[in-house]
């Protein structure tokens, strides 16, 4: 049995949260966030959002942070679900409170977002997507 780690102390400033990306100098958005321990790894897989540095700002339908330890900050490691989900309208770029686990030798993520099809355009539905590991990519499945 692995010995567990002692938490780190709390940061000193409200800032320095999980999400806290020091390269960056800001704390990034994760809102309803799902997690899923693999392996060595968390992943923390959160609301769209955007992501802004001096560089620029980019969007991301589903952020994925990753960190070896829940008390440690994360990083963002990029968009999970890089591609809007068909059934989704162009102009929605909102998936929320997306959740992840292994089924089998994939694994699954769910999601919730507003459907842009004729005849249910504007319901709330739940859609899932597919990878082969918890990096992602995920692929949307093409009906929720």
């Amino acid at each position: 049995m692995a010995t567990p780690r002692a938490p780190l102390p709390p940061p000193e400033t409200a800032k320095l949260g999980w999400t806290w990306d020091a390269g960056a100098g800001l704390a990034r958005d994760a809102a309803d966030p799902g997690v899923l321990h693999d392996g060595d790894r968390f992943h923390v897989y959160a609301t769209s959002a955007g992501h802004c540095t001096a560089a620029g700002c980019d969007h991301y339908f589903v952020p994925r942070f990753e960190s070896d330890a829940l008390d440690r900050p994360g990083r963002l490691a990029g968009d999970a679900m890089p591609q809007r989900p068909t059934w989704v309208a162009p102009d929605d770029r909102e998936v929320w409170a997306p959740a992840a686990a292994r089924v089998d030798a994939r694994v699954v993520l769910w999601f919730a977002a507003t459907s842009g099809r004729p005849g249910d355009r504007g319901a709330k539905c739940i859609g899932a997507a597919v990878a082969a590991t918890p990096d992602g990519p995920f692929v949307p499945e093409p009906a929720p």
